[in-house]
């Protein structure tokens, strides 16, 4: 979110949000609060105005009643060459900004002092990656290496300095995979943290076709800016306004109200739904400011003079900017159709504002944030299930008369006490370990401890339910799992989670591991008790597709591909104990494959003995893989003949040292029929059948 004065297939979603649900979902009593702490505003209380706004507030001075997500916003670099790179160089002006604000002093370093500080409430902070120039994002976005770069440096900077994740503000002309980006942000940061990390994205109204819906998955909030829009849709001059939550019976100006007209016309956020979106990750993003704009005194009626500019917050407070418009002949009004604020009327005399400012006898409108909107706002929300709100900005428009602690925005009180916020009562802190962290495959004990602060009621999931404010309690788990301790009082809920890792049995490819063949055997432990195993291989660490899928394997072992040249893939493999059930799935394992065709596997021991495997696929068209094992180094001679004994094509002849390999046959030039392979070592003969189906 930029400063205004710098710039102006439904089933497949129904599943991809049930998965999201299970994997991702963070237990909430309350929608969430998400706030902008801005960098310019890092300095004293009231040491710094803008168009007659009270900037400054030190994180410890801010009410954080009901505030679950802290956004740390400024101006940050975004290059076209190193997205973002500035954040990590000491001496850049990016750096200096988001530490020391955009005053430029280094008293306070604010950014472990608003991390810390959010924490302590119970509060998550996350980084701003605000591209006021969305090139940066737009390279980011055009490639998956691209991203995954982008990614690991993210991840690596949210995590040195103690942030919970990142929001995304990219605004302008957009370009790329968003799904992608954010993807592979979520992959990094998860990694990087070791717990599901926070991701909000700050759109407009005309992105909800651009962030395609898979992408819900990977994203915790998105927080339309109700600010973005007014009469016209594109209209840019006419931005950045709160507005109407329903227009009305009016035709004109279709995008000026959250809701949209009894006439089919679609509203605000309902753009996203009608998109495939979950109602429960749309979040209303709210503001405290608004234009003056000549020309017009109602809502969504036709501008001939334009816009004198930014206004500042405009609150009902009536702070100067409101005051001047008062007296100069404007009424405050409230629409209570349209559920909206604003100040309206003819000049009585000239106000010099900016861009002109207002002639005597011209029509002026300027819109308002007002406490009685919010109200209205909260109150559509609810019937929508939308699943949260943003402010921005909690640190503008302060009153300085109210002690530290409590509500100084109007805005902010309004939203706090709609949510059902008490001022004074902080919302509970407190940690969750898990011990021991990592277990073999098929699980095993683990110890969970505990502490609260503050807290009235705590809970923790995985069927374990209400449990005392400190504790401990031993467990049992087969699979990865995530269990999230959840702490309440009268001012909301806060959570915090602790996470285990089950080993994978799989032992080759070894996890990790590159440079594979294209046709590799997938080896795993042997799993006590299991009479099957159902082995998958992916591109996808959704497994949504499969490159195998096999769930009738009695081996330990299965031959793969051929599979896509460099490439990573995901694996995973569960037992079957008894007729009907399986475990659970395995943790994934990756490796990437090679550039060619052919090659050793790796594995963690040497063969015990020396075989010939049969081909897979089998029957085949027109390649297939030939995998054998040595137990010894020999020359070997692999061969392949048909049934009437004639020598066609000889595929190895040469020595070779003790492991497992792959030779691809490519038999694109043979007819239909059976064809035998045969392997040939000092002390070994074995030959088998390979059916090729045109």
């Amino acid at each position: 979110m930029k400063r205004p004065f710098i710039t102006f297939a439904l089933l497949g979603a129904i599943l991809l949000l049930i998965a999201h649900s299970l994997s991702h979902a963070q237990t909430q009593r309350k929608p969430w609060y998400t706030a902008y702490y801005a960098t310019w505003n890092q300095q004293p209380l009231g040491s710094g105005s803008w168009n007659y706004e009270m900037l400054g507030q030190r994180p410890d001075e801010i009410d954080w009643t009901g505030i679950t997500t802290i956004v740390h916003f400024g101006n940050g670099n975004c290059s076209t060459t190193s997205p973002f790179s500035d954040f990590a160089n000491t001496s850049s002006s990016a750096w200096q900004e988001l530490h020391y604000g955009a005053q430029g002093s280094t008293s306070v370093d604010y950014v472990p002092l608003l991390i810390n500080t959010a924490h302590a409430h119970g509060a998550k902070a996350v980084l701003s990656l605000q591209a006021v120039d969305p090139s940066g994002l737009n390279k980011v976005a055009s490639s998956q290496s691209n991203s995954d770069v982008f990614a690991s440096f993210i991840a690596s900077f949210v995590k040195a300095n103690g942030y919970d994740g990142v929001e995304i503000d990219w605004e302008g002309s957009k370009s790329g995979n968003a799904g992608m980006m954010i993807h592979s942000l979520r992959l990094a940061l998860d990694a990087a943290l070791g717990t599901h990390a926070v991701i909000v994205l700050s759109p407009s109204l005309g992105d909800a076709s651009f962030y395609p819906v898979s992408a819900d998955a990977d994203v915790d909030q998105y927080n339309v800016q109700l600010y973005a829009l007014m009469w016209t849709p594109n209209d840019n001059n006419l931005t950045w306004h709160t507005c109407a939550v329903y227009p009305g019976t009016t035709t004109n100006g279709t995008q000026g109200a959250i809701d949209g007209l009894s006439n089919g016309e679609v509203g605000h956020i309902q753009k996203w739904i009608n998109a495939g979106h979950d109602p429960a990750k749309m979040g209303l993003g709210l503001p405290s400011f608004g234009y003056v704009i000549r020309g017009a005194d109602g809502l969504f009626q036709s501008i001939s003079g334009g816009v004198i500019g930014h206004n500042g917050n405009m609150t009902v407070d009536q702070n100067k900017f409101c005051t001047d418009l008062l007296n100069v002949g404007g009424q405050m009004i409230w629409d209570d159709v349209r559920k909206m604020h604003y100040i309206a009327g003819t000049a009585t005399k000239a106000y010099a504002g900016p861009n002109g400012g207002i002639s005597q006898g011209q029509k002026f409108f300027a819109t308002l944030a007002s406490p009685q909107w919010i109200q209205e706002v909260v109150k559509y929300a609810k019937t929508k299930n939308y699943g949260g709100y943003m402010l921005y900005s909690l640190t503008e428009d302060l009153d300085p008369t109210k002690p530290a602690g409590h509500g100084r925005n109007i805005i902010h009180d309004a939203l706090r006490d709609a949510l059902g916020g008490t001022v004074g009562v902080p919302l509970p802190t407190g940690s969750l370990a898990a011990s021991p962290a990592t277990l073999p495959y098929g699980g095993g004990t683990v110890t969970l401890t505990w502490t609260s602060s503050n807290a009235t009621t705590a809970s923790i999931d995985q069927g374990i339910g209400a449990v005392s404010l400190n504790g401990s309690k031993t467990v049992s788990i087969s699979v990865n799992t995530q269990f999230k301790l959840t702490l309440a009082d009268s001012a909301g809920t806060v959570t915090y989670a602790a996470t285990v890792s089950v080993s994978t049995p799989i032992v080759n490819p070894k996890p990790g591991s590159k440079n594979q063949p294209t046709n590799p055997r997938i080896r795993w432990r042997q799993i006590t008790g299991a009479t099957r195993y159902q082995l998958q291989v992916s591109t996808d660490s959704l497994f949504k597709s499969c490159a195998c899928n096999d769930s009738a394997l009695t081996d330990t072992s299965r031959q793969v591909g051929p599979l896509s040249k460099s490439t990573v893939y995901y694996s995973r493999v569960r037992a079957s104990r008894s007729a009907g059930r399986w475990d659970p799935y395995s943790s994934l394992a990756s490796f990437t494959t090679g550039t060619v065709a052919t090659g050793i596997e790796s594995d963690d021991a040497m063969p015990s003995e020396t075989s010939l495997r049969q081909n897979f696929p089998n029957p085949f068209n027109p390649s297939t893989a030939i995998s054998y094992q040595l137990s010894a180094s020999t020359h070997v001679s692999l061969k392949v003949y048909d049934l009437l004994g004639q020598e066609l094509e000889t595929l190895v002849e040469a020595p070779q040292a003790a492991g497992s390999y792959s030779v691809t046959w490519n038999a694109a030039g043979r007819s239909s029929g059976v064809y035998l392979i045969r392997l040939t070592t000092g002390q070994y003969t074995s030959t088998r059948r390979m059916v090729l189906l045109k």
